[in-house]
């Protein structure tokens, strides 16, 4: 039994749990919207959001970790933020040359961070884990459900820990990513013209893009859609709850008509005199919603591809609220011929709004 599952009968506060004996337990998920913010254990939560807004995060960060270098960091990349992270060998790079500058704002004390990506991502999360773990930085999958990071409250304290498995690499790759690093260190201040900077930056290119190619190459992974199959397994409503918070930081895909030229991406949007729709479908009992799918490239490689523009969730739930005459949103799922229907009413609540 799971450290959640003995308490899936009690209807808890969202991302509390009261358990026995004074202990309260607080769980971290992955959201839409970019923070770093302090955790009751201490423990700093830098989250880049869907969009993976990395400038404001490791700006706040890398001031938290001047002001405090024994600060431990949990780095949250998230179900939709992972995809735009690995879609391009310069920009992951780039990122990761950042996220190096910031640590070591530490000063000598760089290690006590650890970053949680999103469970069931195949090959693209093992290949940011595995450039981590090259720079000493202890990876972790999220649960199932979603959580990144748990602190469980006692009398006696706080205590931490990551609720999915751990990424373990071998010692033989992590000589390759932190010695480039440690050299262009020594070199800080050349010119990015100095030809040994030029060679140590070709050979960073080609240890990145050594660890994306086994991802390019991996079928499209389906994080949002096994979510959806666990929730249809469990007639206690806790892993559809998971399911609904998910959402919200995912992309998903829709069938949208009426798009001017170049709007194949993020929310809807119309040109002048020409609106744009949003396909919709009735439920079983007779209720119409707006159609998404999840994990829309796995979704248009097995089904079809009408699914033709991702917006993330948190702005379709919004936007469906935005329709007096939508009662929700049906989510496909990407993996099989089942679908979720998340009422208007509950799209609401998850919003905050009355």
């Amino acid at each position: 039994m799971g450290l959640f599952d003995r308490f899936r009968e009690q209807k808890p506060p969202p991302g509390m749990v009261e358990v026995p004996e004074g202990h309260e337990v607080h769980v971290v998920h992955p959201s839409p919207h970019p923070h770093v913010s302090a955790a009751v254990s201490g423990a700093w939560i830098a989250d880049f959001g869907a969009r993976l807004e990395s400038g404001a995060v490791f700006d706040a960060a890398e001031r938290r970790l001047r002001e405090a270098p024994e600060t431990m960091v949990v780095w949250i990349i998230g179900p939709a933020a992972l995809p735009l992270l690995t879609a391009d060998a310069e920009r992951l790079a780039a990122w990761l040359r950042r996220f190096h500058a910031v640590r070591r704002a530490r000063g000598p004390q760089v290690r006590g961070d650890v970053a949680v990506l999103p469970a069931g991502a195949g090959a693209q999360a093992r290949a940011v884990m595995a450039l981590l773990w090259a720079l000493d930085v202890g990876s972790h999958e999220s649960a199932r459900d979603g959580a990144a990071f748990v602190e469980v409250r006692r009398p006696d304290g706080v205590v931490v820990g990551m609720p999915g498995p751990a990424f373990t690499g071998d010692a033989e790759a992590r000589g390759g990513l932190r010695a480039v690093y440690a050299q262009l260190d020594a070199l800080e201040g050349a010119p990015e013209t100095d030809a040994a900077v030029q060679a140590l930056r070709a050979r960073e290119m080609r240890i990145i893009r050594q660890h994306l190619s086994p991802a390019a190459g991996a079928p499209p992974s389906t994080p949002l859609s096994d979510l959806m199959t666990q929730a249809l397994e469990d007639p206690s409503g806790v892993r559809t709850q998971a399911f609904h918070r998910a959402f919200l930081a995912s992309r998903v895909g829709v069938i949208a008509s009426g798009l001017p030229d170049g709007g194949e991406s993020g929310e809807p949007r119309s040109a002048a005199g020409s609106p744009v729709g949003l396909a919709r479908a009735a439920t079983p009992d007779g209720r119409v919603m707006v159609l998404a799918c999840a994990d829309r490239d796995a979704f248009v490689q097995k089904f079809h591809a009408r699914f033709n523009v991702e917006v993330l969730g948190s702005e379709l739930a919004a936007m469906a609220l935005r329709l007096p005459d939508c009662e929700g949103i049906l989510v496909n799922s990407a993996v099989s011929l089942h679908s979720i229907a998340i009422p208007r009413a509950r799209l609401a609540e998850l919003l905050g709004q009355p």
